[in-house]
């Protein structure tokens, strides 16, 4: 079965015995990279603050080698450079964010990835030590994580960000509705990239992932790869109940 969308012809395998709609996608052998990093709910006051997140994004640890950019290599073929926040302390930022506003109580979803879970607590120490932020942590497997995030029970998550089909425009759409964003701005880019030509598109895309990492939106802290054998279908699960396909 093939997936219909922008990327036609992606080849896609329902799951057997699934209890949901559960898709693998195909790919050659070698390796699939999947870049995960941090998504806030920004309904949640602390996080609607582009101050607090921006703070965040600026606050990592000395030496951690941050993904280059928040979408998944596979996601970026003809985009243009993105370019990460620079690696600075600002306290005084943060706490102009996040005045007024409750810190205490919030929660990380983190995946059954112990390497990226290691990424997320070293980060995790210097919030806490730079800012007095504290983030209670839930491991939960990666399908019952997305789910929880689609429903917006969540205050925050470390994930790769999903798409349906090998395509920027609908990666980055997913991350703006699974993080609740208001931000004009990062949607009038993705409008206008679904009307554009493919090389304008993929310039508008370029764009809107630069506005998601400028304003924290997403913080890139690591990649998994995952090892392919030739045709082969990786637990990769294309995230996404409204998949249509066709037969051929």
């Amino acid at each position: 079965m093939r997936g219909r969308g922008d990327a036609e012809g992606t080849v896609v395998r329902m799951q057997p015995g699934a209890e949901e709609n559960v898709y693998w996608e195909e790919a050659e052998a070698g390796e699939l990279e999947w870049t995960y990093g941090l998504l806030f709910n920004q309904s949640r006051p602390l996080f609607r603050s582009e101050e607090v997140r921006a703070a965040l994004a600026a606050d990592l640890p000395e030496g951690l080698k941050r993904p280059a950019a928040a979408l998944s290599p596979g996601l970026r073929e003809g985009l243009g450079k993105a370019t990460l926040p620079g690696n600075e302390t600002d306290a005084a930022r943060y706490r102009r964010g996040a005045s007024g506003k409750e810190t205490e109580g919030l929660s990380v979803l983190l995946p059954e990835n112990e390497e990226i879970r290691a990424l997320f607590s070293d980060a995790a120490q210097v919030w806490q030590r730079d800012f007095g932020l504290y983030l209670a942590v839930e491991v939960l497997p990666e399908r019952e994580l997305l789910a929880r995030v689609e429903a917006g029970e969540y205050d925050c998550a470390v994930l790769a960000l999903p798409s349906d089909v090998q395509s920027p425009g609908r990666a980055l759409q997913t991350a703006g509705a699974l993080s609740r964003t208001e931000d004009g701005v990062f949607w009038s880019l993705l409008a206008e990239g679904r009307r554009a030509d493919r090389s304008k598109a993929n310039k508008l895309y370029t764009e809107a992932e630069q506005r998601l990492l400028d304003s924290g939106g997403f913080i890139p802290l690591g990649s998994v790869r995952y090892g392919l054998s030739d045709g082969g279908f990786p637990a990769r699960l294309t995230v996404n109940r409204e998949i249509s396909f066709y037969s051929g």
